[in-house]
């Protein structure tokens, strides 16, 4: 499978727990960069979303990545009124890119970064019989701290 990668331009919204929680869909509104892509057990995304403050996204296998453009800005703050934002439909521009097969990261390879930090969201099939959680849902994960392994 070839890896697929979507670039939203968006929000860049604070995605703090007291407002994440008040704000449906927040991580769908901000700016962020997904990959999909497959490893050892199917299919996985990972999606980089951006926020306030820290909307500038980095990744190592796509160097032509510019997020969080000043020309941009027009688009993403057009909206004053959150509320007004959230509950009209709106389709953020954004950017594709197919990337072939030789694109492959190693075990413990980095994949990018942010120019401070923000949230990753990881969705992957996996077997429940065969790995292991070493974080809780909600927990903090650091640069090279195992989120699951092999039991």
């Amino acid at each position: 499978m070839d890896s697929y990668s979507q670039t939203a331009f968006s929000r860049l919204l604070s995605v703090r727990p007291n407002i994440a929680g008040r704000l449906p869909g927040l991580y769908t509104i901000n700016e962020r960069v997904v990959y999909l892509g497959e490893w050892d057990h199917g299919l996985m995304s990972f999606a980089a979303v951006g926020a306030f403050g820290v909307g500038n996204i980095h990744v190592n296998i796509d160097p032509t990545l510019i997020t969080n453009k000043k020309e941009d800005n027009a688009l993403r703050f057009r909206y004053s009124n959150t509320q007004i934002m959230i509950n009209q439909e709106y389709k953020a521009p954004y950017l594709e890119a197919i990337f072939n097969d030789d694109m492959k990261l190693k075990k413990g390879d980095e994949f990018g970064y942010f120019r401070l930090g923000s949230t990753v969201v990881l969705v992957f099939e996996a077997p429940t019989n065969k790995m292991k959680w070493c974080v809780k849902p909600g927990q903090r994960v650091k640069l090279g701290e195992p989120i699951i392994i092999d039991c």
